[in-house]
């Protein structure tokens, strides 16, 4: 196949997965969502205050060892009388980057794709929260909160919940 061939198939495989998706999915190890994905009420996700506090489910440093050690938490509670999932960014370094992956097709300990609501960048070392997403009993629905330090590009995320 030549060159222009090629290009002609991705593109029009591009225009396919864009006029087919409502929701943009990530492949595994790849960010491809946008934070108006999650925000404003986009795909059942709810703005939720910064300072939100919840039932944690993980825990990680994006700066350890750090005065400001960006820590980064998997956080559920009940937030408009449903119980939601969201990700907490406390004492972050202006610049960091934070997320929250969902997924509905969590199986033997994975995911195949995911949506990711963020990335958010931290604007300072205050409390920050991504769109919060109701939770299910369906054991294939499963959260989990990724971030990177400003000085890095090592992505962590926590296990699925």
């Amino acid at each position: 196949m030549t060159t222009h061939a090629w290009t002609t198939t991705l593109r029009a495989a591009a225009a396919a997965v864009v006029v087919a998706g409502g929701l943009t999915l990530a492949a595994p190890g790849s960010a491809h969502a946008t934070r108006a994905d999650c925000e404003s009420g986009a795909n059942g996700f709810v703005d939720i205050a910064e300072y939100q506090e919840g039932a944690e489910h993980g825990r990680l440093y994006l700066h350890e060892g750090a005065n400001l050690p960006g820590t980064l938490t998997l956080n559920v509670a009940n937030i408009q009388g449903k119980q939601r999932g969201f990700a907490k960014l406390v004492a972050g370094q202006p610049g960091d980057e934070f997320w929250m992956d969902w997924t509905t097709n969590y199986r033997n300990g994975t995911a195949s794709s995911w949506v990711q609501c963020g990335p958010f960048i931290a604007p300072d070392s205050h409390p920050h929260t991504t769109a919060a997403k109701e939770t299910s009993t369906q054991d294939s629905w499963r959260f989990r909160a990724c971030g990177s330090s400003v000085n890095s590009d090592r992505v962590v995320c926590t296990d699925w919940w």
